[in-house]
């Protein structure tokens, strides 16, 4: 099957409201597809654009706003201020303990530095390289589905698990990393 054979697979099973997103990383600025666009943006918003509008895009660490979803998918060494929980105190967490174990169960590829210069994100369907990870926006439901798919073969588990923060950048890096499927959700409550 083609990607973009697969992407409409995705969408028909599992009724998507979004499209499927292809995220290729890139050791190499140069060798990024498409230039990134002027203004700054973060990880989010890229995945955010392919998935909502088929639109693909580029970015780079110094095009980046978040260096939490920058370290989390290796485009930067992850700071101090990551890394010691102080940028999760008062927002997140009451304490630099807290903090630094909030952010200590994020997964990072920035960890263990820089690995990569550019990240290339794009619709599946239309898809112009092979990615190394496809993002999924979807219900519970469909991701049982998913689920029931990914455990088919072997009946390994999935990995589902998230503090909320980065959770999109995360589950990229964690599946670059580790070659395995991962859930991450948060749930917004209405009061």
């Amino acid at each position: 099957m083609t990607r973009q054979e697969i992407a409409k697979e995705l969408e028909t099973i599992l009724r998507l409201d979004t499209k499927p997103v292809g995220i290729k990383m890139y050791e190499k600025a140069e060798d990024l597809p498409k230039k990134p666009m002027p203004h700054k943006l973060n990880l989010c918003q890229l995945v955010s654009i392919a998935r909502c509008q088929g639109r693909d895009n580029s970015g780079v660490p110094e095009k980046m706003i978040c260096s939490m979803g920058a370290a989390c998918v290796g485009l930067i060494e992850t700071t101090e201020v990551i890394s010691s929980g102080k940028a999760a105190v008062g927002a997140y967490c009451k304490d630099e303990v807290a903090g630094k174990k909030f952010m200590a169960n994020t997964f990072k590829l920035g960890d263990t530095g820089k690995k990569y210069a550019g990240v290339y994100v794009q619709a599946l369907e239309s898809s112009k390289v092979e990615p190394d990870v496809v993002v999924i926006y979807a219900t519970p439901v469909q991701i049982m589905r998913l689920i029931h798919a990914n455990a088919y073969d072997t009946g390994e588990k999935t990995r589902a698990d998230t503090v909320a923060e980065a959770a999109l950048c995360s589950s990229i890096g964690y599946a670059i990393a580790e070659k395995k499927v991962v859930f991450r959700s948060f749930r917004l409550h209405q009061i």
